[in-house]
């Protein structure tokens, strides 16, 4: 009890470590995902906070500039 989490992916398997998590009485639940819509489903599964990770893909993209410019072979 009293503790914080974070949980990084929120599929089927980053639900099932939110919910517990939450049945363990972890008291702060932080869900991180690249797709704000599954904030809520999160929620409903007992994330207290939310965190929206943009892929360094897509940053890379709104910049417009890729993975040799960034000196980065990850997407």
């Amino acid at each position: 009890a009293g503790h914080t989490i974070a949980v990084v992916g929120i599929g089927g398997v980053g639900l099932n470590a939110i919910q517990a998590a939450a049945l363990a009485g972890a008291e702060t639940i932080i869900a991180v995902d690249t797709n704000v819509a599954k904030a809520a489903l999160a929620a409903s599964y007992g994330a207290t906070h939310f965190l929206f990770r943009i892929s360094s893909r897509a940053a890379r993209k709104a910049r417009g500039t890729s993975a040799a410019d960034s000196g980065s072979s990850r997407g």
